[in-house]
């Protein structure tokens, strides 16, 4: 199931197509409805044991949901609901890979007699004193709602019992979490101090003189300068400056945690695409749901190298590393035995994004080969 594979590790909404997502499981909640009070039980086992909740339980293999509301509310309890109606649906992600879809139902009477099982306690509860500090964290969002006779649409991440986001659609209106201010920007700050460790990530690259390797946030640095400095030179004759300046300062984040990766090294580039994916979800999840979604667009969008903007910033990241190794009298092409045909081959790039600093850069490696700095 693809969709189940790549909602995993998400831990923002925005984050997940629901339109292909699919639920591992599928369940019900049944509320039965009397007078003003309302038909909770405590869970003695399986997801979600110790909590308030109506009674439900799992869909089995063909069964629909209204029938499995009925079953599920038989076996927890000892009573038949009657008259149920639909009350929404509420979709449910956990960062650990498991997913449920729950269908929820209201009751408006029952026939036999209340009973305590093995599965559940049965607790008839006021509606206005429903025991919300002792339930899932999303049902204080939706069952009011569902109670009141409307059909709210849910879509939740949970990490085990902790709810990380939600949203809500209720007649159309969609809600969604507001964050305190000061929570907003201490999460903000401590984004910022976290990618500080950019500055420990070593390149393969020395910086012009030779006397010490580059790291990842100088060269971040450095090619958004190139950005400025070298636009006039960009293949597209139209171009979003700014949102090539944005690609190149994000572009190298997930090196804080999966290193840099030597263009050269075939066994690191083997897994380089699995490893800076997880660093992003990691990284750019750091941030409010908005920043971080932009943030990791941005990245994305230079990863795929599709729009001019990417093309022209591959162009300049991989330009920048030529010019500092022919500066430096080959530096790490000769430490490692590079030769000409593997550095074109790895800065092909730069054709598409800038064709006139690819120019630029096959001088350099024909003067390099002729000056024996790099390996013909």
């Amino acid at each position: 199931m693809p969709a189940v594979r790549e909602a995993a590790g998400k831990r923002k909404v925005a984050d997940i197509d629901w339109r292909s997502w699919r639920a591992v499981d599928k369940a019900t909640l049944t509320f039965v409805l009397e007078d003003s009070r309302v038909l909770l039980i405590r869970k003695k086992r399986g997801l979600g044991a110790g909590k308030v909740n109506g009674p439900g339980g799992r869909l089995e293999p063909g069964e629909e949901p209204i029938v499995c509301a009925v079953r599920e509310v038989e076996e927890e309890v000892g009573i038949t609901p009657l008259d149920l109606e639909y009350r929404g649906e509420n979709l449910f992600q956990f960062v650990d890979g498991y997913s449920i879809h729950v269908y929820a139902f209201t009751a408006s009477g029952y026939r036999g007699a209340l009973r305590e099982t093995e599965e559940a306690t049965p607790m008839w509860t006021d509606l206005d004193s429903i025991p919300y500090d002792e339930m899932w964290e999303d049902d204080r969002l939706w069952l009011p709602h569902s109670l009141s006779g409307l059909k709210p649409q849910g879509r939740y991440i949970f990490d085990g019992d902790r709810m990380l986001d939600w949203e809500l659609e209720v007649d159309g209106e969609f809600y969604r979490p507001e964050q305190p201010p000061d929570e907003r920007l201490a999460q903000q700050m401590r984004f910022l101090l976290e990618v500080d460790q950019l500055k420990q990530v070593l390149r393969n690259t020395y910086i012009v003189g030779n006397h010490r390797l580059e790291n990842s946030a100088e060269h971040s640095w450095h090619v958004a300068l190139m950005a400025l400095v070298l636009s006039e030179h960009a293949a597209a004759s139209s171009l979003d400056q700014l949102k090539v300046l944005k690609m190149l300062i994000v572009h190298d984040l997930v090196e804080i945690d999966a290193g840099d990766t030597n263009v050269y090294d075939q066994a690191g580039l083997e897994d380089q695409a699995e490893r800076e994916e997880q660093a992003a979800e990691r990284i750019f999840g750091m941030l409010p749901a908005e920043t971080g979604a932009e943030l990791r667009a941005l990245w994305d969008e230079f990863e795929a190298r599709q729009s001019a903007e990417a093309k022209f910033a591959r162009a300049l990241d991989r330009l920048q590393s030529v010019v500092l190794n022919y500066t430096n009298g080959g530096g790490p092409w000769r430490e490692r035995g590079v030769r000409a045909d593997q550095v074109r081959k790895v800065i092909g790039c730069i054709e598409d994004g800038a064709p006139e600093l690819w120019r630029y850069a096959e001088e350099l490696i024909e003067d390099a080969v002729r000056r024996q700095l790099l390996a013909p």
